[in-house]
């Protein structure tokens, strides 16, 4: 509106008339249709025009006095002063081709009319939809209607319209009436005024003004300088470039805070894809919401311009929001941000798209005593005001830089400050960062025992090889090499910039490759989990389900999820050749660019590959090999480099071969899987030890041994000869009524044979105390399960979701500790059960370790439900029936005040008839929990008194409503919505609540209200965390 001529606005009269063109049907003598171009409604039937002129009329004079919003203003401004009395319009008609899915496409006419608006250059309405288009040829035309028919329909989705249109076409003979209507055009002062009072819409639907008080931006005053003088420039656009931590949203935010008068929106190509796609479609939305922006001097800041190339497409619709807008961004204050990648991507892509643009470009810090200041700086400007040597920030600084994708970008080690402030600032004020706590939060984030990452701590060589030589039989050599390489990674001896190691594993099969890792995995991480197996064997044809990052089965995506895993890809040989030239990357530069450009760390990994080759001679037959040649290793790369690409070989720390088992290292494998045996659910939970002789495990010993095959041979045997015959044997005995001491193989003719001890009487104590231990047992699975189940629920996901979404030390914090809970519930389950198994001795303190998890997995629950649900005041509606209600109004008036809520009496209705039924109503208002507490008070309840040494009995229910605001009042009191059973019996001197699971005594009632109010407030909670963890 801004752009009114100045002939019109000159004139300053009240009122102006414009010319406006009208189609009009002739159906019969009494009826006819009218529409205009401008207006999108169905034609008018009988005397159609002088409606339309109304209703053009109020809708166009209201977008003039600014009193709506409305997408058809630019058309205003544009057609209604561009409609002047010219050439008269000529018909025209083309076939659009609508494609259904069928074999042959629906021939749909349309007619149109177009004139000459300026030389060359047509313009034409297809008014039955309506349509308007310009072009240099009616060839051009007709294929921009199509392109608009197209969208049309897949806006609609249907037919139909596109049928009623044509229906409302072929009824009768078109002419093209002129006509004006009047609008009373305000003058530019008025305009000013109603324009500084225009409420934005879409601006505060799509983004968030940010209020930036606090100082954000330490460092990169330069690139802050060029920002400000490129926003000096008229609509600029600005496009900060730079990798992913390296400041680019804190320098908007540090911006942001400078500005006086304007201020800058935030928002993602998600967020505007989701708002914008609403009522007409993002298209007309978008240019609603930039009508806005021009008219303010407003910002909009757009995180990640690159993902505005991925979204907004649809059916019928190839064109991304990105390039919808690029000839749409006059007038527009834009600020974003982009990866070095994703920049070079769009260049390539969309040559010119950027040449409107100002780029500023910030590099990580690469000197260290600038960016030591900087951290210092950021930190101890945060509002708890924490002291941090610098030796914290000295040690943070290098263990970014030895295991994960770090260059001196601030961001990376700024947040992780923040996370050590959030878990210290807990409990203490000003807390002190000392490099003791840097050690233990990367420990936490990541797993990496605290030996490898603590400089203070000496890595004991011998408790390694011990470690893996417990775990893994027959492959000393294979230790020593693997554990060599983990004492230069402690000793900082490796090269940055790569993944944290990388190794070949070669050898035959079944010689302990796969075990290697997976106990390499608990020891670097902490879990065997934390390993990601691939089978390469399934990408021997396409590779590229291996590359696609959105798949959590990805080898890029479960990289993403967990940077800090361990990578095994096993027989690497079987794999498509591209997959060599993947991994040529990974390994080099420890990171890979994936077919969409998004750039995925590897840094933090360690990557495995295993190979079978020389398995089909054993390393010790290979030819070549003799005495002479103590190590192996060059003939296993002769052999690989028959499959492999040098180039690739070339890339490991370490190559590193595999001997074929000797019948001791089976018989070491052998104790092991009857450990794990004597641990599967059929004996453990019945305590049944197993007792195995010499002769029989040399027997399985000796069917398990096979030099091809290895310990693969003997796990068969193993099921063939022991655990197959032992279910059979299980299986004829009712092991509830029998009470097995144990179980006892024995050897007879070369079979396998089972005996069972059992006692038919056993101590009472002994057998009290084995009761107990299982129920022990149970109490800590169901936990465990609780707490499984409460990882997929809705707060947990929330929690997931802000981490990935923006910097938030907060949602770390909490996140850590629930994984941190994790380990204590899973630990204490192992550990009970060990203790079942007579593994280890019985701790008397397992009842208290366990109500002590309880409590903390609720109070876990409690912090990040009020961290992620600010919490706020709620009331309810307490509802009181019964006979001699007197002792439950006393009651239940301490009880509320016991538990901090603030109650008012509502009414009162008491009568001594014992025919009548008394009431009270209270408004009950506390905490966030209150409905959820004074729920588990819902129910018949039964007081048993002594007046003047005269019983007297009292039954009072219970009902309780949540407060609605204008809601009703009042409760109607309904016998069948509650069981006949009391739940609550009360005496003078005791208390029995079957909800709660109470039976207790007291001498006073304050004494009774002490026991009860924390069972409540316990249970109320628990009922209110059930909702958004489970």
């Amino acid at each position: 509106m801004k752009n009114f001529n100045a002939q019109i606005l000159s004139k300053m009269s009240r009122k102006v008339a414009f010319p406006i063109t009208f189609f009009k049907w002739k159906i019969n003598k009494t009826q006819s249709l009218a529409r205009s171009i401008l207006s999108e409604t169905k034609p008018f039937s009988g005397n159609g025009i002088p409606k339309i002129k109304r209703q053009l009329r109020k809708h166009f004079q209201a977008i003039l006095e600014k009193k709506e919003e409305s997408e058809n203003a630019d058309l205003l401004t544009s057609f209604l002063l561009q409609e002047q009395p010219g050439e008269a319009f000529q018909k025209a008609s083309f076939d659009y081709r609508l494609k259904t899915g069928a074999a042959e496409p629906i021939i749909l006419p349309f007619d149109y009319y177009y004139r000459e608006a300026k030389p060359g250059v047509f313009g034409a309405i297809l008014p039955v939809i309506p349509l308007y288009a310009t072009g240099r040829s009616t060839a051009e035309l007709e294929e921009v209607f199509g392109a608009q028919i197209n969208h049309f329909f897949a806006r609609k989705q249907k037919v139909s319209p596109l049928l009623a249109a044509l229906t409302w076409q072929s009824t009768g003979k078109v002419r093209i009436k002129p006509a004006n209507i009047k609008l009373r055009i305000p003058t530019p002062a008025t305009y000013k005024k109603s324009a500084r009072k225009k409420e934005k819409v879409w601006l505060s639907s799509v983004g968030k003004p940010l209020k930036i008080k606090e100082q954000k931006l330490f460092g990169y005053e330069e690139e802050l300088r060029k920002v400000r003088r490129f926003s000096d420039s008229f609509a600029p656009k600005i496009l900060l470039v730079g990798s992913e931590h390296v400041g680019k949203t804190t320098l908007v935010y540090e911006f942001a805070r400078s500005l006086k008068s304007s201020k800058i929106y935030e928002t993602s190509a998600e967020e505007l894809i989701a708002v914008l796609s609403q009522g007409s479609g993002w298209e007309v939305n978008i240019n609603n919401l930039f009508a806005e922006l021009k008219h303010t001097d407003d910002w909009l800041f757009i995180k990640n311009y690159y993902a505005l190339f991925k979204v907004g497409q649809y059916f019928g619709n190839e064109i991304s929001i990105a390039q919808y807008i690029q000839n749409r961004l006059d007038g527009i204050r834009l600020i974003s941000e982009l990866r070095p990648e994703e920049l070079d991507a769009i260049k390539k892509d969309h040559p010119g798209y950027l040449n409107d643009f100002k780029t500023v470009t910030l590099q990580p810090v690469k000197n260290k005593d600038l960016f030591f200041e900087i951290i210092h700086d950021k930190i101890t400007a945060h509002p708890s005001k924490p002291v941090i040597s610098e030796a914290a920030i000295q040690a943070a600084y290098y263990l970014h830089l030895r295991f994960g994708e770090f260059s001196g970008e601030i961001g990376v080690i700024s947040t992780f400050f923040e996370n050590i402030i959030a878990s210290k600032g807990q409990v203490q004020k000003s807390p002190k960062i000392t490099p003791a706590d840097v050690y233990e939060l990367f420990h936490l984030h990541t797993g990496i025992p605290l030996q490898f990452i603590d400089a203070n701590r000496p890595l004991d060589v011998q408790q390694m090889n011990r470690f893996f030589a417990e775990r893994v039989f027959g492959q000393d050599a294979a230790i020593n090499k693997l554990t060599g390489t983990l004492l230069e990674l402690k000793t900082g001896m490796v090269k940055a910039g790569k993944p944290i190691a990388s190794f070949l594993f070669s050898g035959p099969t079944g010689v302990g490759k796969t075990e290697l890792a997976k106990v390499l995995s608990l020891f670097m991480y902490g879990r065997e989990d934390a390993m990601k197996r691939f089978d390469m064997s399934e990408y021997a044809e396409n590779h590229f389900k291996l590359i696609n990052t959105p798949s959590h089965d990805s080898l890029t995506g479960a990289v993403l999820n967990n940077p800090f895993s361990l990578i095994l890809l096993d027989e690497i040989e079987k794999a498509n050749k591209e997959v060599q030239d993947i991994l040529l990357q990974i390994l080099d530069a420890g990171r890979y660019t994936d077919p969409n450009g998004k750039v995925i760390n590897f840094s933090s990994c360690i990557i495995i590959l295993t190979s079978n080759i020389g398995g089909s001679k054993s390393v010790r037959q290979m030819p070549g090999f003799s005495r002479k040649q103590t190590d192996p290793t060059e003939v296993i790369i002769a052999e690989l480099e028959k499959h492999l690409k040098p180039e690739l070989i070339n890339r490991f720390d370490q190559i590193i071969p595999f001997l074929p088992l000797t019948p001791a290292n089976i018989e070491q494998v052998l104790e092991r899987e009857l450990l794990l045996l004597q641990k599967r659910t059929g004996l453990l939970e019945h305590h049944i030890p197993l007792h195995v002789p010499k002769n029989v495990r040399a027997l399985l010993v000796e069917k398990g041994y096979d030099k091809t095959y290895g310990a693969r041979q003997l796990k068969r045997a193993l099921n063939e000869h022991f655990a197959s015959p032992l279910a059979r044997f299980l299986n004829t005995f009712d092991l509830f009524d029998v009470r097995p001491t144990q179980i006892i193989a024995s050897l007879r003719k070369g079979q396998i044979h089972f005996e069972m001890e059992s006692m038919q009487e056993l101590a009472g104590e002994l057998l009290m105390e084995e009761l107990d231990h299982l129920a022990l047992v149970n109490d800590a699975a169901d936990l465990r399960r609780l707490l499984s189940e409460s990882e997929k629920g809705n707060a947990i996901l929330e929690l997931k979701k802000r981490m990935e979404q923006k910097n938030c030390p907060q949602s770390q914090y909490h996140f850590d500790r629930f994984v941190n809970l994790k380990k204590k519930i899973l630990a204490f389950e192992q550990a009970v059960g060990l203790e079942i198994l007579n593994e280890i001795s019985f701790s008397p303190k397992r009842d208290r370790e366990l109500n002590d998890l309880k409590d903390e997995f609720l109070a876990v629950k409690k912090e990040i439900c009020l961290f992620l649900f600010p919490p706020k005041e709620s009331k309810c509606l307490f509802f009181l029936y019964g006979k001699n209600l007197a002792p439950f109004i006393d009651f239940y008036q301490s009880l509320f005040k016991a538990l901090h809520f603030r109650y008012n009496l509502v009414s009162r209705n008491l009568y001594n008839s014992p025919k009548k039924r008394s009431s009270v109503k209270w408004e009950v208002q506390g905490d966030h929990f209150t409905f959820e507490t004074l729920q588990w008070e819902e129910g018949r309840h039964l007081w048993q008194t002594h007046v003047n040494n005269t019983p007297m009995r009292s039954e009072g229910t219970v009902q309780v409503f949540k407060y609605v605001e204008n809601g009703p009042r009042t409760a109607s009191y309904k016998s069948e919505n509650f069981p006949k059973l009391n739940r609550r019996t009360i005496t003078p001197n005791t208390l029995t609540d079957t909800r709660l699971d109470l039976d207790t005594s007291f001498n006073d009632q304050n004494e009774m209200i002490q026991t009860l109010a924390p069972a409540l407030q316990k249970a109320g909670l628990e009922k209110a965390l059930e909702k958004l963890f489970i």
